[in-house]
């Protein structure tokens, strides 16, 4: 039986308890309001580890100790700390579920902070999980075991985003492009409509010239799962449909954007329109069954539209094999439209280089044959071509690699040992 003094112990052990922790928040939040974020997030990480704490000052320490994490992060941004900068991903999850465990606070100023906090982690979360979809979806294969420590990484970032914005219409988009990346077909085409479902309620005061590549994730679904071209093609239609029908009524604003601001809305539509071009033209160059079929498509294409810079790259990159001439015709009129696409110089300064090799290889016989004119000249423009690209691509190995093995043939010793100690040094 506990006698008075026993209780009056108890009780006054546990009012000095709780004004030591009184002193450590308050002492925390001092050191997160003059910058020290380091110390203010062992503070609160302390403060947290001790049993005692509990009720609204457990809330605070929750609350302070997530933001003193992301305040670390932001820090390390500047200073270029990167042993924390590499650590985001983690701190982004954990002071999110600092976050909502604080959320059962009755305090309503402090839920107000947290919610402006959540609100702050959805499109970085957001922009994490885009970051390893494309991954997924671009990388030819995967480990498994990859696989599936990215997609349980990736169900973190989209449970927590869901939890903050279940009604916006993005981290449906990204969870589709999610399934997507996962083989879940089915699952997609549920979250595909949930996001074009959300999407139509806020589309007329919010184009997104993001949402309308869920249809290039969709082909690309349907040509390297399935092997369906006519899926894939039908996907890639729908998708160019929507991202002009965006941009149209983007433009019909187009006073409400400043030029700097606007120049980036149109950049990104035609780096859209030409991902979806390009991935068609792919498709049919990787179905050779079709190929002429692909080859009409855009001479009827270009037939309305002869100055289209994508039309001309998509027939040329298609006629590569068959007519090259009419390629490299189709390229250079492509480059006097577009001299600044790095992406014209390296498919022409490529096609010249293959041509080049297979001169070389009909003229092989035991006793050394001279380089025709033909062939030299098709050395000379790949050279040319290519080293216009690596001027703006500088770390593209397959390019140094290739300017390597020209410069070489041409007998162009300083150049080749220049590409030589570029590809020792990336190796």
């Amino acid at each position: 039986m506990k006698t008075w003094s026993t209780v009056w112990f108890i009780v006054i052990l546990s009012l000095s308890l709780k004004s030591v922790c009184a002193y450590d928040l308050k002492e925390g939040i001092t050191s997160l309001n003059n910058g020290n974020y380091t110390e203010a997030y062992q503070i609160f990480d302390n403060l947290l580890n001790q049993q005692e704490i509990a009720g609204q000052q457990k809330a605070k320490a929750l609350f302070y100790r997530g933001k003193a994490r992301l305040e670390m992060v932001y820090q390390a941004a500047v200073t270029e700390d990167h042993d924390i900068i590499n650590s985001y991903p983690d701190f982004l999850i954990s002071s999110y579920r600092d976050f909502i465990r604080a959320s059962v606070t009755t305090d309503q100023t402090l839920l107000n902070k947290i919610n402006s906090e959540l609100t702050a982690l959805y499109y970085p979360m957001l922009n994490y999980a885009w970051n390893i979809i494309d991954y997924l979806l671009s990388a030819e294969k995967v480990p498994p075991s990859e696989k599936t420590l990215l997609l349980t990484e990736l169900d973190n970032y989209i449970y927590a985003a869901l939890n903050i914005r279940p009604e916006h219409y993005f981290v449906h988009f990204i969870n589709a492009r999610r399934c997507l990346a996962a083989d879940a077909y089915d699952q997609a085409n549920a979250a595909i409509t949930k996001t074009f479902q959300l999407y139509e309620k806020v589309s007329a005061a919010e184009p997104d010239l993001n949402v309308p590549t869920l249809y290039y994730d969709l082909a690309l679904y349907h040509f390297q799962q399935k092997r369906d071209l006519t899926a894939s093609l039908n996907a890639l239609h729908r998708g160019m449909q929507f991202l002009n029908k965006e941009f149209k009524k983007l433009k019909a604003n187009k006073d409400r954007f400043d030029p700097a601001d606007w120049q980036n809305l149109e950049n990104q539509y035609q780096d859209n329109r030409k991902a979806l071009i390009g991935l068609e033209a792919s498709f049919y160059k990787d179905t050779p069954a079709r190929l002429k079929d692909g080859i009409k498509y855009f001479a009827t294409l270009l037939t309305d539209s002869p100055s289209d810079f994508n039309y001309l790259m998509a027939y040329a990159f298609l006629q590569e094999d068959i007519n090259p001439d009419s390629s490299i015709s189709c390229y250079q009129k492509a480059m006097t439209i577009n001299p600044l696409d790095k992406t014209v110089y390296f498919n022409l300064g490529m096609l010249h280089y293959n041509l080049a090799r297979i001169a070389a290889d009909s003229l092989q016989t035991k006793q050394p044959v001279s380089p025709t004119a033909s062939q030299l000249e098709h050395y000379q423009q790949a050279m040319q071509k290519l080293e216009h690209y690596h001027e703006m691509e500088p770390l593209d190995m397959d390019v140094i690699s290739t300017l390597f093995k020209i410069y070489n043939y041409l007998e162009y010793k300083d150049k080749a040992e220049d590409m030589r100690k570029l590809m020792i040094f990336w190796e």
